[in-house]
């Protein structure tokens, strides 16, 4: 993987179930956004997603960032192979002219 890739899980008749976007950067990927069906909840093919990635990147120096998942992929999912969850504080600062300050 260069620096971004979509992968996916396909079902037997050729349906997508589901895909990601990883994005990688120096020794951190980002899983930027992931989504699965809900059949393919049912098949497992969101662990198959992850397991695929897991397989490819073992035994390498490398941090899996989630960022944005549908409602399948929720904290039970994560903390089943022993993700923490994790906090990120933002800092805004509204540098334009003022008049255009109101419209942001």
């Amino acid at each position: 993987m260069n620096k971004a890739e979509i992968t996916g899980v396909y079902g037997p008749e050729n349906k997508l179930y589901a895909a990601a976007c990883f994005i990688r950067s120096g020794h951190n990927v980002v899983m930027l956004y992931a989504r699965t069906l809900p059949v393919g909840a049912e098949n497992g093919s969101n662990y198959i997603l992850l397991d695929r990635f897991l397989n490819d990147y073992s035994g390498r120096n490398v941090t899996l960032t989630m960022e944005h998942t549908d409602a399948i992929w929720n904290d039970e999912f994560y903390s089943s192979f022993g993700a923490l969850r994790s906090y990120r504080y933002n800092y805004y600062k509204n540098r334009l002219p003022w008049p255009f300050r109101r419209i942001l």
